[in-house]
């Protein structure tokens, strides 16, 4: 099967879970449980929580969309936090048939920003301008790295 991850990324980006949460927010039918303890929880570990190969109940995803307003952040910036996420972490786990069902956050960001420079997907200028895009966000993330590979 021939997947157009590109095309794929996009339908998630206009669709995804987190906008299904915010449009059940405006609905006044999101169910949020709070049974995390989503202050200590990283933001971008937050937006990254729909793109891994877990299937959560729609409360986990009101759960986080409040949280993340709780954080400050409108609609349009979740959605363009979203949007950047997918296209990082979310094509590392897709497109790059990663297939992480834990969690994914600021390192695979970081780590897919690298795979997109070293492939030439992006240029110098987008790898840096993504990694301050990271640290107004959230200070110190586009710092982290995962551990090196053991052979």
């Amino acid at each position: 099967m021939n997947v157009d991850w590109n095309k794929f990324i996009e339908e998630q980006i206009l669709s995804g879970k987190l906008v299904k949460a915010r449009l059940r927010t405006l609905a006044g039918t999101a169910q949020p449980k709070n049974i995390a303890d989503w202050p200590k929880i990283s933001t971008w570990l937050l937006l990254c929580e729909e793109m891994v190969d877990t299937e959560h109940d729609p409360d986990w995803h009101d759960d986080i969309f409040a949280e993340l307003t709780r954080r400050g952040f409108s609609d349009m910036e979740i959605d363009k936090l979203r949007a950047f996420a997918w296209r990082t972490a979310g094509w590392l786990n897709w497109a790059m048939y990663m297939w992480e069902w834990t969690f994914l956050d600021a390192r695979d960001i970081n780590w897919a920003l690298k795979m997109q420079l070293d492939k030439k997907l992006i240029t110098q200028q987008q790898y840096d301008e993504s990694h301050e895009y990271m640290e107004r966000i959230e200070p110190g993330s586009s710092l982290l790295q995962h551990p090196p590979k053991v052979s």
